[in-house]
């Protein structure tokens, strides 16, 4: 497996924090990660798909293949839920689920909300990059999958490390991501984007044994 720092964390390296939770912005998307180290010509992907409703609801399904992909190995499934205030994770392969209070894992985590009936900025701050990177604004706007996002570009002096980071208002989501850090390269993205109200079973966890 890669070693590295791009190597320990999925998902976009770029957050986006509120503190309230989405409202009304419902969607499904599958999405995809590649990570890449050039010299040694190592490759690791995984892949998923992930909804939020109109209730701030979430659910993502992450499948990580073997070394040689061409089988998975591993499957998580994590479901949040502001309403009941609960935060979930199923390890398929094992069959264990952790049951948390949602107030543990995110700020707005207690039940409705921390202002129920709120909806979140539909301008989101950016967290502070990683390692003081500096932040540039790409003008106007990019239609990616389907949606409307603006981008921003995150780099160090020596140009050695850069993040480029497309951010959809709609999706209140991360839709597009590259990341370079020396020799190492990470691509996130979301696609087959559908901006409608998944059903309520999707955010029921499912049955490990079935």
């Amino acid at each position: 497996m890669l070693q590295g720092p791009l190597f320990k964390r999925f998902g976009p390296q770029v957050g986006y924090g509120s503190n309230l939770p989405v409202l009304g912005k419902p969607f499904r998307a599958s999405f995809e990660e590649i990570h890449t180290r050039k010299s040694a010509g190592e490759n690791l992907r995984c892949w998923g798909w992930l909804a939020e409703d109109s209730a701030g609801r979430g659910r993502q399904d992450i499948f990580f293949p073997d070394s040689e992909g061409l089988s998975i190995t591993h499957h998580v499934t994590v479901i949040w839920d502001p309403v009941k205030g609960t935060y979930q994770f199923l390890e398929h392969e094992s069959g264990e689920i952790q049951k948390l209070d949602l107030a543990g894992v995110m700020p707005w985590g207690s039940p409705g909300g921390s202002q129920a009936g709120s909806v979140a900025s539909q301008c989101p701050l950016p967290a502070p990059p990683p390692d003081r990177l500096l932040r540039k604004e790409i003008p106007g706007e990019r239609l990616i999958e389907g949606v409307l996002c603006r981008g921003c570009i995150y780099s160090n002096e020596s140009g050695q490390t850069m993040i480029e980071n497309w951010f959809s208002d709609r999706l209140f989501h991360t839709v597009h991501e590259k990341t370079i850090d020396g020799d190492v390269e990470a691509v996130y993205r979301l696609f087959n984007v559908e901006l409608e109200e998944p059903d309520a079973s999707v955010f029921v966890l499912p049955n490990p044994a079935g």
